[in-house]
């Protein structure tokens, strides 16, 4: 599924929502383990990376169009993983952590499969894709009860 959100609506959707989306880099982002601290440390860069494209683009007005493409929980084929052991601090780790631990509740899962955001990129090579425009990709939202049907299916 792609959303297309416009930078206004963003903006005002965030406004009216009171979500803060910069980030004090001197704040301290122990998350009390070295997983949640390296989640929460990555949020935070991509918040950077997206506000300071935008801020560039204002700025300097490049002859060049910015889209930005905004993942849900990413999950797949990781091209460069050679163990198991590479799992851990991945999002394919917490995936495959909560169904192994047990650790889940009934809340939906949001959360998009990386051939999926690949292909998000391609489409915004289209050119009747709108100038300057945020994508929010996910897929469809499944509760943990739905994935172990799943894997009950398929095991």
């Amino acid at each position: 599924i792609l959303y297309q959100k416009n930078q206004n609506w963003c903006k005002t959707r965030a406004e009216e929502n009171g979500w803060d989306l910069s980030v004090k880099t001197d704040d301290n982002f122990d998350a009390g383990s070295d997983m949640l601290t390296s989640f929460k440390l990555y949020a935070a860069s991509k918040l950077i990376a997206n506000n300071s494209s935008w801020e560039f683009m204002e700025k300097e007005k490049p002859n060049f169009e910015l889209f930005t493409i905004h993942p849900s929980l990413v999950y797949g084929h990781n091209l460069i993983q050679q163990s198991a052991k590479e799992l851990e601090g991945s999002s394919n780790g917490l995936l495959f952590g909560s169904i192994m631990s047990g650790a889940f509740n009934d809340a939906a899962l949001f959360s998009v499969y990386v051939g999926d955001v690949a292909d998000a990129h391609i489409k915004c090579l289209d050119d009747s894709v709108t100038k300057g425009t945020k994508y929010l990709v996910s897929g469809t939202p499944y509760t943990w009860k739905d994935v172990v049907e799943i894997l009950e299916k398929v095991v």
